[in-house]
């Protein structure tokens, strides 16, 4: 597991690498469009949700753990990797699926509403399938993760709010499942199933993260168009 989450924590210098000398574009501007990846702003992305994604998560947990489970026993392990390695792990998706491959899909097409539309979607699909989730109510629910990470990137020009998004899920799903013994059920295979309403509450959620980062832009100054100017970027 841990290995595997290394591999997707890697994507960042690999999406990097690949915008600088193979596409021969500005490597800079993948972090944001201020040219960096601005971490005041992240910050503040994770702790406004963390306290909402605790009860989320706490609930859900509560409500659907089965009778008589008992914390895992590497709990501890668990909860080191959540907090150390998931950060990268999701900030290495987010690189690839909302950095990569967006800004490429959409360098495809001159109107950039068609291209937001289809970088967006080609972008939702392949994040949903490549956790290698075959039920129905996985795949959407995964696809409601995505539609909100792409949103979000898109209106606050850059990938802090989705990593921040990605990161407290990942991260609370991570200890949430540790604490109630189902650390195996939480991560997503192809014999994974979901619900309805499972799917509806994640969406929901999702949802609720979004109208609250956004809120959070206006008393932050947060750029979201290219043409503004942005600073030389340090080594990220």
């Amino acid at each position: 597991m841990i290995s595997f989450d290394l591999v997707l924590a890697a994507l960042i210098p690999c999406v990097l690498i690949s915008v600088r000398f193979g596409n021969k574009g500005c490597a800079a501007l993948v972090h944001s469009v201020a040219g960096r990846f601005r971490w005041r702003w992240a910050l503040r992305c994770v702790v406004t949700l963390l306290p909402v994604w605790v009860v989320y998560i706490g609930v859900e947990q509560f409500l659907t753990a089965p009778e008589g489970s008992h914390p895992e026993p590497n709990l501890l392990g668990i909860i080191f990797i959540a907090i150390f390695i998931t950060p990268l792990q999701a900030a290495g998706e987010e690189y690839f699926f909302r950095g990569w491959m967006m800004q490429n899909v959409g360098s495809w097409f001159k109107d950039p509403r068609v291209a937001l539309f289809i970088a967006g979607a080609v972008s939702t699909v392949t994040f949903a399938v490549a956790h290698g989730a075959t039920d129905f109510w996985i795949l959407v629910d995964l696809g409601g993760t995505a539609i909100a990470c792409v949103y979000l990137t898109w209106r606050t020009g850059g990938l802090e709010a989705a990593v921040a998004l990605h990161t407290v899920n990942n991260m609370i799903v991570g200890i949430g499942s540790g604490l109630a013994g189902t650390a195996s059920a939480s991560v997503v295979t192809e014999s994974t199933t979901g619900s309805f309403v499972g799917t509806l509450v994640s969406v929901a959620m999702n949802v609720l993260a979004v109208v609250i980062l956004l809120r959070l832009t206006r008393s932050t100054d947060v750029a979201n168009r290219a043409h503004e100017p942005y600073a030389t970027p340090a080594i990220p």
